[in-house]
């Protein structure tokens, strides 16, 4: 897993972030070092949210084996669907073979110091206050990828609450017709590119 390494690329071979990628070059290690693939086309140029989100999660399938990339800037959306594959995400102006060794070796570490998944909250846990929950969906989602947002929720719902907390890179769909027909209220903020804070609240009486 640690013997390959994605590297975002623009038209020119500098690093690029996913939005200015035109390819993306795959170096393998072997006995002589590291040697690269012929490069793969790919373009983050996409004209919606969806349609980028659907090149990342093909670029993911593409990678096959690969769990180490590496761009000029890689933030926000691209990076948490990397993260939730379970890739290692790297930073850097250009790459030689010493920078390949070192994010190998770094890949290698932070996969044998990864917390265990059990201990990853999979339910909304207290925070602070009285009646006030949190979960963070991302680091949810990156640990137990089996496990959606209604598995995690269904029951919480049930129970009286003051405020819940859910960090998320999307508001879940499903919830835009939930909480209103439950007479629970939401609001959202964005914390950083791919990154909300969702509050949800019972609705104040006569809303």
């Amino acid at each position: 897993m640690h013997d390959s390494i994605a590297i975002l690329e623009r038209e020119d071979q500098s690093l690029a972030s996913p939005a200015d990628c035109r390819r993306i070059r795959i170096y393998r290690r072997n006995r002589e070092g590291w040697r690269s693939d012929p490069p793969l086309d790919f373009s983050g140029a996409a004209d919606s949210v969806s349609t980028f989100r659907e090149d990342m999660r093909e670029l993911i399938r593409r990678l096959g084996d690969c769990r180490i990339i590496a761009g000029r800037e890689i933030s926000g959306i691209p990076y948490h669907l990397l993260v939730r594959a379970g890739f290692a995400v790297f930073e850097a102006r250009e790459v030689d073979e010493d920078l390949l060794e070192e994010m190998a070796a770094e890949a290698g570490e932070a996969e044998k110091g990864k917390s265990r998944p059990d201990s990853v909250p999979t339910r909304p846990v207290p925070a602070g206050r009285d009646g006030c929950y949190r979960l963070d969906i991302i680091g949810m989602q990156a640990a137990h990828p089996e496990i959606s947002t209604k598995m995690a929720l269904r029951d919480f719902f049930e129970r009286p609450f003051f405020e819940l907390e859910l960090i998320c890179d999307h508001f879940p769909p499903w919830l835009e017709t939930y909480l209103p027909a439950h007479n629970l209220a939401w609001s959202d903020r964005l914390l950083e590119p791919g990154r909300h804070s969702c509050l949800i609240r019972p609705a104040p009486c006569g809303e």
